[in-house]
């Protein structure tokens, strides 16, 4: 089912209960068409950064190593027009997922070490 959240966001809804794992996903429409002219490759610097930690989950990788605890993965994609972010976990700990998870989008620090690596990561791709 598809649902309109308070915020004004629509969020489809599927669920299955034999399922052994489970998994969320957001896009948000900020792709590498739409970085300005004078910082290429901005939207594929913030799908590195939003990982690496939020004012509430501050270790760098914490959700990385809190998901592989979990049975889980992570990943995330910048194409065109929309950047998308995704996990897999096992379905007990799905609730504390979503809370990590949304924090990438609500509070993400940006610290400068972070940066600095994932500028030179992104630049040896």
């Amino acid at each position: 089912s598809v649902v309109t959240l308070p915020n004004g966001l629509s969020a489809l809804l599927v669920s299955d209960a034999e399922a052994t794992a489970a998994a969320a996903a957001l896009s948000v429409h900020a792709g590498f068409y739409l970085d300005p002219p004078e910082l290429p490759g901005l939207a594929h610097l913030c799908e590195h950064m939003l990982f690496l930690g939020t004012r509430e989950y501050p270790e760098e990788n914490s959700f990385r190593l809190f998901l592989s605890d979990k049975d889980g993965s992570l990943n995330a994609f910048t194409r065109e027009q929309d950047t998308t972010y995704y996990f897999e976990v096992s379905p007990t700990a799905l609730n504390a997922s979503l809370s990590r998870f949304g924090s990438f989008f609500v509070s993400p620090l940006f610290t400068q070490s972070a940066t600095d690596q994932e500028l030179a990561a992104i630049e040896s791709e």
